[in-house]
């Protein structure tokens, strides 16, 4: 998890994965944790390397 001083609370929620990074954060579930990799790609695809 990034150091911050925010809280972030998830309730009634199952199978997630959360990124917490310094300048992002990303909340998914389980069964669209693959696409990540694919949104990546296409951000870096349409020069929006800055929100990488």
């Amino acid at each position: 998890m990034a150091d911050t001083n925010r809280v972030v609370a998830l309730i009634g929620v199952e199978d997630i994965v959360v990124v917490d990074t310094g300048d992002a954060l990303l909340v998914t579930n389980t069964s669209h944790a693959q696409n990540v990799k694919q949104a990546v790609q296409a951000l870096k695809d349409k020069g929006d390397s800055d929100v990488l």
